[in-house]
């Protein structure tokens, strides 16, 4: 379980890093900055996708807005880009 959140901190932020979404400014490090209102997300239901796929226009269109504050996928069994 703690490989995947992992895996997910790493491909958020790739997503954040290529996708053209809002910066998230941090003006003081010692404050919990609650990320998710600001990120948008897409539930790979077959856990197939890789990467590049996800990164391609075609996949892109798929990603909506998150309206969680802090996002909780619960204990699915499947992929969860953002």
């Amino acid at each position: 379980m703690m490989y995947r959140h992992t895996l997910f901190i790493f491909f958020l932020a790739i997503a954040m890093q290529t996708v053209a979404q809002e910066p998230v400014i941090l003006t003081d490090a010692a404050s919990l900055v609650s990320i998710g209102k600001q990120i948008e997300v897409f539930e790979d239901p077959g856990e197939t996708l890789s990467l590049q796929q996800i990164l391609s226009p075609k996949y892109q269109s798929l990603f909506k807005k998150s309206i969680q504050e802090v996002p909780n996928y619960g204990t699915k069994q499947t992929a969860v880009w953002s």
